[in-house]
């Protein structure tokens, strides 16, 4: 169960506030393993196996040792702004940023997405407004790390802060710096509701509608 005296709310954003799974992400694992010639693992496999190491995952599914990080972002970079327009967030993220942020509560991403995409789609939604100043994370890996530097720039203690993700790495990372958790176990979330449940957040939602019910 969740407890109180939540002051900042971290949020991710593929899977969570951003609904590209279908749009974009499966497209994109599709492109990298047919790009090295290599058959593509399933979309179940995908959403069981992948978020939270896409990297890890393409070595276990016989991507060559040639093939590095770099050579991923460069590919993901390419990709996801050919496709910007299929990038949509949910359609009630920018309804629930307004009602919490009047609530009071400190909002910020946390997000392993590069910082290009990040920060286009943050300001053609129009959401920075919403987001504490330099509480914007992109390409946070391992989220870990971003998640402490968060906490000590907001001032917030880890106990009073809680992050939002639809997978169980980053419950998982947010539990390894003493924050809570909220679990996204929607169906278009990347891992699916198994993977989610079996990382043991404190609190689990289907729509972000849903966040303010658990966090007042």
């Amino acid at each position: 169960m969740l407890k109180k005296l939540i002051k900042l709310v971290v949020l991710d954003l593929n899977g969570t506030t951003l609904d590209n799974l279908i749009s974009v992400g499966i497209p994109f694992m599709r492109h990298i393993f047919r790009t090295l010639n290599l058959t593509p693992p399933s979309d179940h496999q995908f959403r069981y196996e992948a978020a939270g190491d896409f990297m890890g995952f393409c070595r276990r599914y016989k991507a060559p040792h040639w093939f590095t990080h770099e050579h991923l972002i460069a590919l993901r970079e390419m990709w996801y702004l050919s496709r910007f327009s299929d990038l949509r967030f949910r359609s009630d993220t920018k309804r629930v940023l307004q009602r919490l942020k009047s609530l009071g509560f400190k909002l910020a991403v946390c997000s392993a997405e590069i910082t290009p995409v990040v920060e286009r789609l943050i300001d053609r939604d129009g959401l920075r407004e919403y987001f504490e100043s330099g509480l914007i994370y992109s390409e946070a890996w391992p989220k870990s790390d971003a998640l402490w530097e968060m906490l000590d720039i907001s001032g917030v203690p880890a106990e009073q802060a809680v992050y939002v993700d639809d997978t169980a790495h980053g419950i998982g990372e947010a539990r390894s710096v003493g924050m809570q958790t909220i679990g996204f176990v929607n169906a278009t979330a990347y891992n699916d509701t198994t993977r989610i449940h079996a990382a043991k957040p404190d609190a689990t939602v289907h729509e972000l509608s849903e966040l303010e019910q658990i966090l007042v």
